[in-house]
C-alpha cells in the first residue's frame, strides 16, 4: 500500500494548519518559503518529516497534535528528534522524550550557542551540528552508542565537546575540524580507551580527561590493569 504523503503546500497566506489525519510523511520542501506559517498540529497518522520540509518557514513557533515535543519545539518519530522549529533557545537543552538526534538537525543554526542532552539518547545522525557558525559546546549523553557521518562538520567556533560515555560510541567517517580551539572531554576512567580507539585517532591530539561527577554508573566493570576476571 502507497503510504499518504504531502508534496506540497499551497496555503502560503495560513499563519497555522492542521494537515489531514492519513497523511504519513512530508516531503522535502512541501512547505518550502510559507513564511507566514507560526504553527502546525501534526496528525497522529504522521511518521516521517523530510530533513528540509519546512525550509524558508523562518516564522514557525510552535508544533502541536501527535509526535511533537513537550516544547512545541520538534517532531519525534519512535523517539529520534527529526525537525526543529527555528526559534529555539540559543543555549539548547533537548526535552527528555528524545532518544535520538536525526540527520542535519541543527544544520545552519545560526544563533545557537550550546546544545546539551540527557542520558536518555543513545543516536546521533549524520550532519547533525554542522555549519552552525556560532555553536561552542555540545554536552553529550553518557549511554551515546553511535554517531553519524560528519556531525560538526564545519561548525568552526566548537570549543568544547564533552563525552560522558564510559565506552566509546561507534562513529561514521568523521572529517577533523581544523579549529584550534576545539577540546574534546572525555571520562578520566575511559581516556585510554579513547586514546587506544582508532576510529578516534584523528581527534587523540584534542582529548583530555575530564573528572565527570554525575555520570550514571556503569553496569560493567571496567578494567585499568586486567587483574579481575569477569
Amino acid at each position: 500500500m502507497i503510504p499518504m504523503m504531502l508534496f506540497h503546500f499551497a496555503g502560503r497566506d495560513d499563519e497555522s494548519y492542521e494537515i489531514p489525519e492519513g497523511i504519513q510523511a512530508i516531503e522535502n520542501y512541501a512547505f518550502y518559503g510559507c513564511d507566514k506559517l507560526k504553527s502546525i498540529t501534526f496528525p497522529q497518522s504522521l511518521t516521517f518529516v523530510a530533513g528540509v520540509a519546512f525550509e524558508g518557514c523562518n516564522n514557525m513557533e510552535a508544533l502541536y497534535g501527535s509526535h511533537t515535543t513537550s516544547d512545541h519545539k520538534g517532531f519525534v518519530s519512535n523517539g529520534s528528534l527529526r525537525y526543529l522549529v527555528p526559534s529555539i533557545d540559543a543555549d539548547y537543552v533537548v526535552p527528555d522524550e528524545v532518544t535520538a538526534l536525526g540527520d542535519n538537525l541543527f544544520e545552519n543554526r545560526q544563533t545557537l550557542r550550546s546544545i546539551t542532552m540527557g542520558d536518555q539518547v543513545t543516536a546521533i545522525g549524520n550532519y547533525t551540528f554542522s555549519y552552525a557558525p556560532a555553536l561552542k559546546t555540545i554536552t553529550l549523553s553518557a549511554n551515546l552508542a553511535s554517531i553519524g557521518y560528519n556531525p560538526f562538520l564545519r561548525s568552526e567556533a566548537l570549543e568544547s565537546v564533552y563525552f560522558r560515555g564510559i565506552i566509546p560510541p561507534t562513529r561514521s567517517v568523521i572529517e577533523y575540524t581544523t579549529n584550534p580551539k576545539l577540546t574534546i572531554y572525555v571520562p578520566s576512567q575511559a581516556f585510554r580507551l579513547y586514546t587506544e580507539d582508532t576510529q578516534w585517532e584523528k581527534y587523540w591530539n584534542v582529548m583530555k580527561p575530564y573528572d565527570y561527577t554525575d555520570l550514571p554508573k556503569p553496569d560493567f566493570y571496567l578494567s585499568t590493569d586486567y587483574s579481575k576476571e569477569g
